[in-house]
């Protein structure tokens, strides 16, 4: 009885759903439903569109951090490159200056590389692969750009030390250049060096550029060493002194000659 009633009950609600849109009667009743289902709808809507958004966003950001690193290796591997060239210029240049003093002097040399540098502040000296086997011997100058930089002041089989000229103990004669006026060239630990022991009635100035005297027979004459930067004439002295400024870059030494 319950299945006939259920049955009947279907029948009679499907012919009523015919009837009511046939007739154009079902029009209110699905106005009322579309009016109260369309916010849900276009909330769900605006769900599904957003995800969609944030999606496209996260793929993007994605997409542009792969990027960002492809140009960050891309600009370390260059600026590896352009340091290597760098230093490949600095060494070429270095070696066209030797190669340049080499065929403007007259005396034996051997070239040499830095392989250590003292980094205190103390000592002002550096390491050379030379040796007592190539013939390197104590007191031998050693140029770097064509310019003197010290001499040999220890020696060993197959390597030898080199005290730079603004090493406290180095001391060599000197001379200007343009005056022939003769003096002592003296280490200063932070001043670069002191060109010593020059005649008042000597004329020095600025600019003037100071060699290597040759006296004492321990070097060649005519060795660059410096320019002087500033004159100090003692009034009450004997004898003036002169800062002189390095011809040779001591901080980046890295070929040498040795003379002999």
């Amino acid at each position: 009885m319950n299945k006939k009633k259920l049955i009947i009950t279907a029948i009679s609600c499907f012919m009523l759903i015919l009837v009511l849109h046939y007739t154009g009667l079902s029009k209110g009743p699905e106005r009322v439903i579309k009016t109260v289902f369309s916010p849900i709808g276009i909330f769900f809507s605006g769900i599904g569109e957003n995800f969609k958004s944030y999606s496209t966003a996260v793929s993007t950001i994605g997409d542009l951090q792969k990027d960002n690193q492809k140009l960050k290796n891309k600009i370390s591997t260059l600026m590896t490159e352009i340091s290597t060239m760098e230093e490949a210029k600095k060494e070429n240049d270095n070696l066209k200056k030797l190669l340049k003093f080499t065929q403007t002097t007259k005396v034996n040399y051997i070239s040499a590389e830095v392989i250590f540098y003292d980094p205190s502040n103390l000592r002002q000296a550096i390491m050379i692969n030379r040796g007592s086997k190539d013939g390197i011997k104590n007191g031998n100058p050693v140029i770097s750009e064509g310019y003197i930089i010290g001499r040999i002041s220890e020696v060993s089989e197959t390597s030898s030390k080199v005290l730079l000229t603004i090493d406290p103990d180095s001391i060599l004669p000197a001379a200007v250049q343009a005056t022939s006026s003769t003096g002592l060239i003296k280490g200063q630990i932070g001043f670069g060096l002191l060109l010593d022991n020059i005649p008042q009635g000597e004329k020095i100035i600025k600019g003037d550029i100071v060699i290597t005297s040759g006296l004492g027979g321990e070097m060649p004459r005519g060795l660059i060493i410096g320019t002087i930067d500033e004159v100090n004439s003692r009034d009450n002295g004997i004898y003036q002194q002169a800062r002189v400024r390095p011809a040779a870059n001591l901080k980046n030494l890295r070929q040498v000659l040795i003379l002999y």
